[in-house]
């Protein structure tokens, strides 16, 4: 008895190993192409966006999420005409970033992906930070922030910031 039980435990343990092996080889597959689709789509749309500061690129791609934030802030016309001051696109770098897994209790497996990009315009240059959400539809943005804009170019605030740097249009 003692042997068959020893026995069973090997084979199992080798049936876990190469189950955990194959999952392990699936997800780096998985990911690489994760990774790919991401990025691709993240550029894509930060291209859209700032290339001619065009708030319907963004509102296009926005996830349920930040269509909410933009309604209940109301404050993207004020991010564009702030961003717009930077003048156009002259060199855009691509994005560098990643995809993100997680489980949560409500939502389940949730995609997202985090990349920054830097830009330079006709009179500056900025970051821009993109966090895309996968949706029924597809990936969509779940926030879209500009860091960097030089004051010389930027509108004054209507009202003192307290220092603190507020980001436009997250999600």
């Amino acid at each position: 008895m003692k042997k068959v039980l020893v026995i069973f435990g090997v084979l199992l343990f080798a049936v876990v190993v190469t189950v955990g092996f194959l999952f392990v080889r699936w997800a780096a597959k998985k990911g690489r192409h994760l990774d790919q689709e991401t990025r691709q789509y993240a550029d894509a749309s930060i291209v859209a966006v700032i290339s001619n500061w065009n708030e319907q690129a963004l509102l296009d791609r926005a996830s349920v999420r930040l269509l909410d934030k933009i309604h209940e802030q109301n404050n993207l016309p004020q991010a564009f005409a702030r961003w717009k001051n930077l003048g156009k696109l002259v060199k855009y770098e691509g994005s560098t970033g990643h995809p993100n897994m997680t489980v949560d209790r409500k939502h389940g497996i949730v995609l997202s992906a985090l990349y920054l990009a830097n830009a330079q315009f006709e009179r500056g240059t900025a970051t821009i930070r993109i966090v895309l959400i996968r949706e029924r539809q597809g990936w969509r943005i779940l926030s879209f922030e500009l860091f960097g804009v030089p004051e010389a170019v930027a509108p004054k605030p209507s009202r003192p910031s307290h220092g603190m740097a507020r980001p436009v249009a997250a999600g």
